[in-house]
């Protein structure tokens, strides 16, 4: 029998050649070389970056400045690593302890500025659901936090949901969709490049949290500019996306949509990770009131085609001069027909349906318009199918749907279901009733989240007992008043002035609409009315005396009732219960300024200044008090330290000048002026301090013109005038010197000065035998 084992002696496996050794060597050197090496040199470039300071803190939360243990606020300087940091918007200023106290239930609103509360963060919808909340539960503590950041879209909300999670938090609220075209990484964005992969997207905000990331984007930066492409230096708000069209039927549209589900999930899970809920809500704008900001062009058309397109649009003029809403009806309807995607048009006929009483027509309509906006700076209806997509999914993980969109659609003030005006200021930013109608569909949604520690403590009722705060109260807890909707009427006011509301079809209708409106509530403000302002101040602290917005609110309407003594008690009072807010410290410095204490005001502008390094009107006021007390180099200084951190900041500009005017140095001033009105054309007293800097180098015609663009800017610039006047007498034409003296008298009676200068000129005139 053979034997089955193979007992043939093994073969000698060759051995490898020197020459593939060494080829195998090479290989692995290459390796080394090529990516170790790099690797290795980035290593020991971001060591040495950080052991030698550079860059920033990229956190949402830093460590408190005051050293108190535990404490953190929120970063000013987060949004560098999004925006250019000349530009870049930095959070409410908050602070907060890592470790919830004892009987607090704490709840982070998330989102951008129409979560933040623009332009009132004392009234936003987090503030309201707070007193909604306390007056509810007494025996609880309701700690609201505001994270939310002008211009940030769901990309960057991600990573602040991420840092909240850390911070042992109940709930989220997710209010968030507007700037999802528009903010960073978004196919419409004036910042960083749209991408259609979310690997990329993190992996180049994580890049930033590198110093050797924060370094490359400064060089890259600097070198833009070096090349001469125009570096953006200043916030333009909306105009600044002016470019950056972008149509409903863009291919990118559905990544836009996929990476905003994709985030808000994320937001969820990392509150489920934290043991906290979330509430998801959708977004409503405004539908009835905001007409599109850009329509695309229309498509090709034939001949016969153009012909009715025409003659449509003559009908529709035709109708609309007459204001025949049936008539206007069809003709849209017609040009509709022929270029369905015009989202002004669309616009129109929703609101002659309107009128006609076609409800559920012209909501459909209306919708359409803001969702063939292209220029998207409102939350479309596919984003705000993701916000119900992912509730539903995700409702057995405490996610819970707040519709704020059908809360504002119910509400008594909105035409067909289409909210308006009363409810937004302009496109997306809620007035007091529509942060309270959204906060009252939230407020529904938390208290069945709400433990049984809370709902059935002492004093506390039951979940069905719970109830929707009054419109009233809420306003009298918030200390809201018309003295407040005047400040935010002129602030909105400015906006609405400028690109792209000025693009809106019916601009000068709606603009005049909001000037009645402001001009209205400023004449409501008698003296009478200032008492009854404070005394709702006063009523409002009697029973929330540790609310720092209360606080800092009332300071200023002391400061600017001449109060500064007054307003530098509740300065005070703020400051004690929250001494890292910069805004406090620069308030104080100004009430002590103010009251001529100018050295502790410095010091004041220095404790904003530690806080928040990049708050320009902390280092101009600085150089004012400064100025004051005769340390005119060191204010320069200051100014120039706000020209480096935006060296278009208008007012380091003008306050440059007055200074270099002061040690007579007038060509420098001049040239100081003039940067004051390149950053901000409007600026009429840079204009008339330009004149007087030249009328003082002697350089009169100079002069004259500079006091014509103040003019230009404000043909009623009482100063301007009588300026004029000095330098025309300067140069010997007493006529114009003359008649702009007697055009100062006229606006303003009561000027001591041209009326004394007018005798003199008259005098002169007659000695000359001018008659």
């Amino acid at each position: 029998m053979s034997d089955s084992t193979d007992s043939s002696p093994d073969r000698a496996k060759p051995s490898p050649s020197p020459t593939r050794r060494r080829s195998r060597s090479r290989r692995l050197r290459r390796f080394v070389w090529l990516v170790l090496t790099p690797l290795v040199l980035l290593l020991v470039l971001e060591l040495s970056l950080r052991v030698v300071g550079y860059g920033y803190d990229t956190s949402f939360f830093v460590p408190s400045p005051t050293g108190q243990a535990g404490r953190y606020i929120t970063n000013p300087q987060f949004g560098w690593r999004f925006f250019p940091r000349e530009i870049a918007r930095a959070p409410v200023s908050a602070g907060i302890d890592k470790e919830k106290p004892a009987g607090t239930y704490r709840v982070f609103v998330l989102g951008a500025s129409a979560a933040q509360g623009y332009p009132e963060p004392a009234i936003s919808i987090g503030r309201i659901l707070e007193v909604m909340l306390q007056e509810n539960y007494p025996d609880t503590t309701f700690e609201v936090v505001n994270t939310a950041v002008t211009a940030v879209n769901s990309h960057v909300v991600r990573l602040i949901a991420l840092e909240c999670a850390d911070f042992d938090p109940d709930l989220f609220v997710v209010y968030l969709g507007n700037n999802e075209v528009i903010g960073p990484y978004g196919p419409g964005t004036a910042f960083s490049g749209f991408s259609e992969s979310r690997t990329s997207i993190k992996f180049g905000m994580w890049m930033q949290t590198t110093k050797v990331g924060q370094l490359v984007t400064k060089l890259s930066s600097r070198f833009a500019s070096g090349s001469g492409e125009e570096a953006q230096t200043d916030w333009q708000g909306l105009e600044m996306f002016l470019n950056n069209r972008v149509s409903g039927d863009d291919p990118r549209l559905p990544t836009v949509y996929d990476h905003y589900e994709a985030n808000l999930r994320d937001i969820a899970a990392a509150a489920a990770s934290a043991g906290a809920g979330t509430i998801l809500c959708t977004v409503p704008v405004n539908l009835s009131d905001c007409p599109p900001f850009a329509s695309e062009v229309n498509p090709p058309l034939n001949a016969q085609q153009s012909a009715e397109y025409d003659r449509h649009f003559e009908a529709l003029q035709a109708a609309e001069a007459v204001i025949d809403s049936a008539g206007s009806v069809e003709a849209l309807e017609g040009l509709l027909a022929l270029d369905s995607g015009n989202a002004e048009f669309h616009f129109r006929l929703a609101q002659n349906l309107a009128a006609s009483g076609m409800c559920e027509e012209a909501r459909e309509h209306y919708e359409l318009a803001r969702d063939l906006d292209a220029l998207r700076f409102r939350c479309d209806s596919g984003l705000n199918a993701r916000v119900g997509q992912v509730a539903a999914d995700l409702q057995s993980a405490d996610v819970s749907l707040a519709d704020a969109r059908e809360a504002l659609a119910a509400h008594g003030s909105s035409p067909c279901g289409s909210p308006g005006n009363d409810l937004f200021y302009e496109h997306v930013h809620m007035t007091f009733a529509g942060n309270y109608a959204v906060a009252s569909s939230v407020f529904e949604q938390v208290v069945p989240l709400l433990p049984a520690s809370i709902t059935q403590g002492e004093g506390a009722g039951s979940t069905e007992e719970a109830a929707v705060l009054p419109y009233e109260r809420c306003e009298a807890l918030l200390a809201w008043t018309a003295w407040d909707e005047r400040k935010a009427a002129r602030d909105i006011g400015v906006m609405m002035n400028r690109p792209p509301f000025t693009g809106q079809f019916d601009h000068e209708q709606r603009l005049a609409a909001q000037r009645q409106q402001a001009d209205a509530l400023e004449a409501s403000l008698s003296d009478q009315y200032t008492l009854h302002v404070q005394s709702v101040f006063e009523a409002a602290l009697q029973e929330r005396s540790n609310d720092v917005m209360i606080l800092m609110k009332y300071a200023h309407l002391l400061q600017q009732l001449g109060n500064p003594s007054a307003a530098l008690a509740q300065w005070d009072v703020a400051l004690r219960l929250a001494p890292e807010m910069a805004s406090a410290h620069n308030g104080r410095g100004l009430a002590l300024a103010s009251i001529r204490r100018h050295e502790e005001a410095v010091a004041a502008y220095d404790e904003a200044i530690a806080l928040s390094p990049m708050y320009g009107d902390a280092y101009i006021n600085k150089g004012i008090a400064l100025a004051a007390v005769g340390k005119g180099a060191e204010a320069l200084d200051v100014y120039g330290e706000a020209i480096a951190i935006n060296p278009k900041n208008a007012e380091a500009w003008y306050n440059t000048g007055i200074e270099l005017q002061n040690q007579k140095q007038y060509d420098e001033a001049a040239d100081a002026y003039r940067q004051a009105l390149e950053a901000n054309p409007s600026f009429h007293q840079a204009a008339n301090n330009l004149g007087n800097a030249l009328q003082l180098a002697n350089r009169l015609d100079e002069a004259i013109a500079a006091y014509q663009q103040a003019l230009a800017i404000q043909p009623g610039h009482i100063s301007a005038h009588h300026n004029m006047a000095i330098a025309y007498r300067s140069k010997g034409d007493l006529d114009q010197a003359i008649m702009h003296f007697r055009e100062a008298l006229r606006l303003d009676p009561s000027y001591p000065s041209a009326q004394r200068n007018l005798e003199q000129t008259l005098r002169l005139k007659a000695q000359r035998g001018g008659g």
